[in-house]
């Protein structure tokens, strides 16, 4: 099992379009012509709170990101 870890840094990079993050962009869209589909995506977030750990399976979550 192949495993890529990414960090979103400081907030969503590189999403917001930032010019600074133009390199980051590049390397993110070459690693994407070297590696296959994966069968999973996992998110873990220290960001979200509820009284126990908790998974969620949702082919299509509405949260997008929580901060």
């Amino acid at each position: 099992m192949r495993i890529l870890f990414l960090s979103h840094g400081g907030g969503p990079l590189p999403l917001l379009g930032d010019s600074e993050h133009t390199e980051l962009v590049k390397h993110l869209r070459r690693i994407t012509e070297k590696i296959s589909k994966p069968s999973a995506i996992l998110v873990i977030s220290a960001h979200w709170e509820t009284a126990a750990p908790t998974i969620t399976a949702n082919p299509n979550p509405t949260l997008v990101y929580d901060y």
